[in-house]
């Protein structure tokens, strides 16, 4: 098993290139890179394959591309899925739901010009069809997103119109554009950007990171969430950091990220894995 990660930014700038761990062997390899780079981009990974939508290219404008990734060979094959495709953007949401992607939210352009997306779009990855579902509650962009057990969708934090961090977490059926938000009278997860959150055994979604200060794993399992021990041992506080789950769904893989913090490089390296269930962390590199 091997863990595979593909452009993004570095302290020199954006990243041609791409590498893959070898979980077993505890050493990186450099593999063929992508054929045009992939930046602020929303990906999902099935078990054959991961799939990139958008993002930016070299000259940082938004793009509408969709590259699919063969995780076998790692060749890389840019697709033309049918339909009517979501308009080209950074900074999205998504998430895998079964056999489709869903992919919301998101903006276009910097400060002042900038425009934030409150829509929702399904690409079912086997007829390689767009699909527009119903709107999302409010514009949004730098949100997290993944499906229950039950298949509600679950949506946790990301910045909204006025730019402020969100600390919501909202519930629903996106086919539906039926959401209800969570409010805890326990624990709950901070104001987040840019952080993780995935599926989980046993029906319950497990969110990392998007917080300066907050490096608990927090798990809701459709009632109420707890949290990891911030005593235990943890990846650094950061956003933007690559993921991806076990084959079996029971662990997270999280490389790199952008930390909250002044370094000489501006950027991580290094290399995790969470067990989902007892929400513990095992350093892997370096």
């Amino acid at each position: 098993e091997a863990l595979c990660v593909a452009g993004g930014a570095g302290g020199d700038g954006r990243r041609p290139d791409a590498w893959c761990f070898d979980l077993a062997r505890g050493r990186w390899e450099e593999v063929t890179p992508p054929p045009a780079p992939i930046f602020r981009a929303c990906h999902v990974q099935t078990a054959d394959a991961a799939w990139i939508v958008g993002g930016a290219d070299a000259e940082g404008e938004p793009v509408d591309t969709v590259w699919r990734w063969d995780l076998a060979d790692l060749t890389w094959e840019e697709r033309s899925p049918e339909g009517f495709p979501p308009p080209r953007r950074v900074k999205a949401g998504c998430t895998l739901d079964g056999e489709r992607m869903l992919l919301g939210g998101g903006r276009i352009g910097d400060g002042d010009e900038q425009q934030l997306y409150g829509d929702l779009f399904a690409l079912n990855l086997t007829t390689l069809t767009w699909e527009e579902l119903p709107q999302l509650p409010d514009p949004i962009q730098r949100q997290a997103m993944a499906p229950m057990g039950d298949g509600t969708l679950a949506i946790l934090g990301g910045i909204d119109a006025e730019g402020e961090r969100l600390a919501t977490l909202l519930l629903g059926d996106p086919d539906r554009g039926q959401y209800t938000g969570y409010f805890s009278s326990g624990e709950a997860p901070e104001r987040r950007a840019s952080h993780t959150l995935v599926p989980a055994p046993g029906g319950a979604v497990v969110a990392w990171g998007g917080h300066p200060t907050d490096t608990a794993l927090w798990r809701y399992d459709g009632v109420g969430f707890t949290h990891s021990d911030a005593g235990e041992e943890a990846p650094s506080a950061r956003d933007a950091h690559a993921t991806a789950p076990s084959a079996d769904g029971a662990a997270l893989y999280l490389m790199g990220g952008d930390p909250f913090v002044d370094l000489d490089d501006p950027f991580l390296s290094d290399l995790w894995r969470a067990d989902l269930t007892t929400l513990t962390w095992e350093r892997l590199a370096p």
